[in-house]
C-alpha cells in the first residue's frame, strides 16, 4: 500500500500473515520498499530499541500534479477561449449526483466535453516549472550536505580566515561581485522557473524579461542575467562555494 501520509497503527487482523520473518541482531539494517507494512517484536528473553526511517515521502506523481494542474488551468483559461465558454444553461437539471443514474444524452455530451478539455489541458502544462517547484521544496527541506575532507578544505569552513581583536586575519581570497565561483557539488543549488502566480500573461512577460527574481547575491544575479533565463536561484542550506583558481 502507498499511503498519502503516514497511517495510524493497524489492528493485527488487518495485517494478515507476514511474507517475511527475520531476526535482527544489534547493528543490523533491514530495508523494505515503500508501502510495505512492518511490525517489530522483541524476543521473549531480550530488550530491543530500533529506529524506523521512512524516505521518499511527498514525492509522488500526484504531488507533482498538484502543482502542475492549477498552473496549466490558469494559463489555458487566459490563452484559450474554449476554456472560458459558458456552461449549458440547463446543466444543473441533468448533472450532479441526484442525476447520476439518468440515461440522458446530454450527460454523455457533457462528459465528452470535459474529456476533450482535459486532454487539451496538457498542452498548456508548464511541466518543467512545476518540477522546479518540487526541487525548491527538496532543497529547502533537506539537510545540509556532509562535506568530504577535500570539499571542506576548499570551502569557507576550511579557510583560515577569522575575526580576531577587531580585525579580519588570514584572508585567503577577496570575494567581490566580479569573483567567479564554483559550487562544491552538484545538487547544492539549482536554477528555478516560477509557476504563474497572477495570470499567464505576467508569466510570459517574466520569460521575455529575462530577469532573475528573489536573489540578493550579486554574483548569482550575474549568472542568471548572463544566461538569459527567467529563473530563481534556490540555494541548499549549508551550501558552500569555492573560488575558481
Amino acid at each position: 500500500m502507498l499511503c498519502i501520509s503516514l497511517p495510524a497503527n493497524f489492528d493485527q487482523a488487518d495485517i494478515g500473515k507476514p511474507i517475511l520473518e527475520v531476526v535482527l541482531e544489534a547493528g543490523d539494517l533491514l530495508y523494505f520498499p515503500r508501502g510495505f507494512i512492518h511490525q517489530g517484536d522483541c524476543l521473549p528473553d531480550a530488550h530491543s530499541l530500533h529506529i524506523t526511517i521512512s524516505s521518499h515521502q511527498k514525492n509522488s506523481w500526484g504531488e507533482l500534479l498538484q502543482k502542475l494542474v492549477p498552473a496549466a488551468l490558469e494559463i489555458a483559461m487566459e490563452e484559450d477561449v474554449e476554456f472560458r465558454q459558458g456552461l449549458p444553461l440547463d446543466y444543473l437539471t441533468y448533472m450532479g449526483v441526484q442525476n447520476s443514474d439518468k440515461d440522458d444524452p446530454r450527460r454523455t455530451k457533457f462528459f465528452s466535453r470535459i474529456e476533450s478539455l482535459m486532454k487539451k489541458l496538457i498542452t498548456y502544462a508548464p511541466v518543467d516549472a512545476a518540477v522546479d517547484q518540487k526541487a525548491r521544496d527538496f532543497l529547502h527541506d533537506c539537510l545540509p550536505p556532509m562535506l568530504t575532507p577535500e570539499e571542506l578544505a576548499s570551502s569557507v569552513q576550511g579557510a583560515s580566515t577569522r575575526w580576531e581583536r577587531g580585525q579580519v586575519l588570514d584572508i585567503g581570497a577577496q570575494i567581490t561581485t566580479q569573483t567567479r565561483v564554483r559550487i562544491l557539488r552538484a545538487g547544492c543549488a539549482r536554477q528555478l522557473q516560477s509557476l504563474p502566480q497572477r495570470g499567464a500573461q505576467e508569466f510570459r512577460n517574466k520569460i521575455r524579461a529575462h530577469r532573475c527574481h528573489g536573489v540578493s547575491d550579486p554574483f548569482i544575479s550575474q549568472i542568471c542575467d548572463s544566461r538569459k533565463f527567467p529563473m530563481r536561484f534556490c540555494r541548499r542550506q549549508g551550501m558552500l562555494l569555492d573560488r575558481f583558481g
